[in-house]
């Protein structure tokens, strides 16, 4: 019955310690939400132009919390506005890593394929984010394959992008007047 009794307590025990490790400590949690505010500041700043204040955001968010994938793809977006390609690529792929399938992440690096010549590979990320239950705007990333398709060119494809845009988002005008321009020039 001891033996019985001390097994017991055994599994208990080694139970609460796996639920410990697995349940993120309330210091992780913490360290999490700093971070995401300060990416949000970050991209504050960035919109503003006001790039050492939003590098040194960034640089503490991914210190606070190594593995936020938004705090990377930021990064990413940051050090591809301060022309730094070849480590802006790097940390879009860190965050992939951490979330292969976030809508957010396979858009943001799509437009960074795009806009470094890599239309194609561009194109399959924003399908990819698409494809993503979760995601909310398809439209713009219907919108950002419509003009990753022009610089191909490839026309024909750019408008059938364009008009899925529109029929996920009819607020998308860059979208409208694309397709507008492009059918004056046919007639």
């Amino acid at each position: 019955m001891k033996s019985l009794s001390h097994a017991a307590a055994l599994i208990v025990l080694s139970t609460a310690l796996a639920a410990c490790s697995s349940v993120p400590s309330s210091s992780q949690q913490q360290n999490t939400q700093a971070a995401q505010a300060d990416v949000q500041l970050a991209l504050g700043y960035l919109q503003q132009k006001q790039m050492p204040q939003a590098k040194a955001a960034l640089v503490e968010a991914i210190k606070l919390a190594p593995d936020l994938p938004e705090a990377h793809y930021t990064m990413g977006f940051y050090l591809q506005a301060v022309g730094q390609t070849k480590q802006a690529q790097q940390e879009y792929l860190k965050a992939l890593q951490l979330a292969p399938n976030d809508p957010k992440v396979l858009n943001g690096y799509g437009v960074f394929l795009c806009t470094t010549g890599d239309y194609q590979n561009g194109i399959n990320y924003f399908l990819k984010a698409i494809a993503q239950p979760s995601f909310t705007s398809p439209g713009v990333a219907y919108q950002n394959a419509a003009l990753c398709a022009l610089k191909i060119p490839d026309n024909n494809q750019a408008m059938q992008y364009f008009q899925q845009a529109i029929s996920q988002d009819p607020s998308l005008s860059t979208s409208y007047l694309q397709l507008l321009y492009r059918n004056l020039n046919l007639m």
